[in-house]
């Protein structure tokens, strides 16, 4: 049952990754450069990430980001849980933060949040944002959550628990503290993103989707918002035509069974870190 529990909430990782690659990939593209520009005034400026790193992350990066997330929060809450001698062990199910229901809430959270406040969703915001937004879907979604401490030991010291509690504040506010979700809009979304984690295909060069037709793009029920056409790569196409400098040295086998066509080098080389570090990271597309 865990497996099964874990292999779907690999493919709504997956789906989740798509929509904030597209949607990352739509504002940074399609947005003047003016308007990604937040000023350090602004009450907004606190999802800014200060970093001398520019480069956009890839359809990959964004998928480990996630797991590692899911992962830190599962280790996180099971060291806290304390289990009383006298329960049977066998029978009681092993604590799941960050279930499906939650992931895709976060998605609809962040869309959300961006239509309300105009923020640019950028390599610099996108990070922040995209935590906050899942901490928040945990929190009223899950039936066992982390606590705000919790949360912001699992950021790798990106922020401090301060700085989550601001985000987290602004989010919830811009929301107008409306949380809940239609079983429509849960529905409509829910099949959304599988399409994307269904229909998504890897390069292993650049760890970014294979470029798809307009045509077939065009078939999927996906709303644009999503940035469907960079989800399946219709706009790279002219690039993936250029080698790649060094593609042909040094190639690393992936740890995933039969797609070492799909995962990125840098995806490889932090899986190998997790697994060193006794994580057990599965395959992650269906």
């Amino acid at each position: 049952m865990y497996h099964l529990q874990t292999k779907e909430m690999n493919r709504t990782i997956t789906g989740v990754a798509g929509a904030i690659y597209g949607i990352l990939q739509k504002h940074t593209q399609e947005r003047p450069p003016e308007e990604l520009v937040v000023s350090l005034s602004h009450p907004l400026h606190v999802f800014i990430r200060h970093s001398s790193d520019n480069s956009r992350p890839t359809f990959s990066s964004i998928y480990l980001y996630l797991y590692t997330l899911f992962r830190k929060a599962q280790i996180g809450l099971s060291s806290t849980l304390v289990v009383s001698p006298h329960s049977h062990r066998t029978s009681m199910p092993r604590p799941t933060p960050f279930t499906q229901e939650c992931m895709i809430a976060a998605v609809m959270y962040l869309q959300q949040f961006l239509e309300k406040t105009g923020m640019p969703f950028t390599q610099a915001s996108w990070e922040r944002i995209t935590f906050t937004c899942v901490m928040v879907a945990s929190k009223s979604w899950d039936d066992i959550s982390c606590s705000s401490h919790s949360f912001s030991l699992c950021s790798a010291g990106n922020f401090t628990l301060r700085e989550l509690n601001k985000m987290e504040r602004y989010l919830l506010r811009e929301l107008d503290y409306q949380l809940y979700v239609t079983s429509h809009t849960y529905r409509d979304v829910y099949y959304e993103l599988k399409e994307i984690w269904t229909n998504v295909e890897l390069d292993s060069r650049s760890g970014n989707p294979l470029a798809k037709t307009s045509e077939i793009v065009s078939k999927f029920n996906i709303r644009p918002d999503f940035g469907v056409r960079y989800i399946f790569g219709v706009n790279e196409k002219a690039q993936r035509t250029q080698p790649e400098i060094g593609s042909g040295i040094g190639t690393l086998s992936s740890p995933y069974p039969n797609i070492s066509e799909r995962a990125s080098r840098p995806m490889v080389r932090q899986t190998l870190k997790l697994e060193r570090r006794g994580m057990n990271v599965s395959r992650f597309m269906p």
